[in-house]
């Protein structure tokens, strides 16, 4: 089980989940703005304060990678067991 904190995103439509993890990982994941489909979520992983870019699916920027919720639920749990 991952507890996340959870706010109201401050500017985009809908919550930003966030998480830190013993391992040094963070996550953070907020609504997609690059999809007009209002199921796909951004999710930004660092180590230690620093961005990574570690996992992808199907869309990639730099900073950020746009996937389905259940999808973003599934690379936390794997960063969570790193």
């Amino acid at each position: 089980m991952i507890n996340f904190e959870v706010s109201k995103h401050p500017f985009l439509d809908g919550l930003h989940l966030k998480t830190e993890f013993e391992n040094g990982y963070e996550v953070s994941i907020v609504p997609s703005v690059f999809h007009d489909n209002s199921n796909r979520v951004e999710l930004a992983i660092f180590f230690e304060g620093t961005l990574i870019s570690t996992f992808t699916d199907d869309w990639v920027d730099d900073d950020l990678t746009s996937l389905s919720p259940t999808r973003a639920l599934e690379i936390c749990e794997e960063v969570k067991d790193l």
